[in-house]
């Protein structure tokens, strides 16, 4: 049997507000965020000789779709400035509403089976992340005087779904209006 998956790099779009007239502990405000993710899976297989009560030559496909629009409060736990800029951590929760559709087929010469499924959920989400903003005030990454380059974040996600715990990593590049 040979098998053959192919993996696409998935995306996550996020938008953030930092509302600068509420402010918690060490002066920082709060981020409210919205997301939207996107992310794909496939899977070939070609048994010569059949699989199981298949005995002809059997292929076999399947494939795995996921969309969700998440919205999250992230609260600020600590910064930490020095010369060249600021380092903030976050961790956050939200609400998440994703939709899933698989399909996984099998082909032989006397039997053609397909099986498609799509589900719709609602999960909460967590996550936490650490964020690097440079003091420095021009950059080359900046968009005219429309958005200026304001640093770079990395950060953990999870959220459940169908039966299990997913858990996510991000990196991303912060610009500001």
């Amino acid at each position: 049997m040979k098998l053959h998956y192919a993996g696409a790099s998935g995306y996550r779009a996020s938008f953030a507000y930092e509302p600068n007239w509420i402010k918690l502990w060490n002066g920082l405000s709060p981020r409210i965020s919205v997301s939207m993710m996107f992310d794909s899976n496939k899977l070939r297989a070609n048994a010569p000789t059949g699989i199981g009560i298949l005995t002809d030559p059997t292929k076999g496909a399947g494939r795995a779709e996921f969309r969700a629009f998440s919205a999250e409060i992230g609260l600020p736990l600590y910064r930490l400035e020095g010369g060249h800029g600021a380092f903030t951590f976050y961790a956050g929760s939200g609400w998440m509403v994703a939709k899933t559709k698989t399909l996984g087929t099998a082909n032989s010469a006397f039997l053609r089976l397909a099986i498609p499924e799509s589900q719709k959920l609602m999960t909460p989400t967590f996550s936490f992340t650490g964020e690097y903003r440079p003091a420095s005030a021009v950059s080359f990454l900046d968009v005219g005087e429309v958005l200026k380059f304001s640093g770079i974040s990395a950060g953990l996600f999870t959220f459940r779904s169908q039966g299990m715990w997913t858990l996510g990593a991000s990196a991303g590049l912060i610009w500001r209006l």
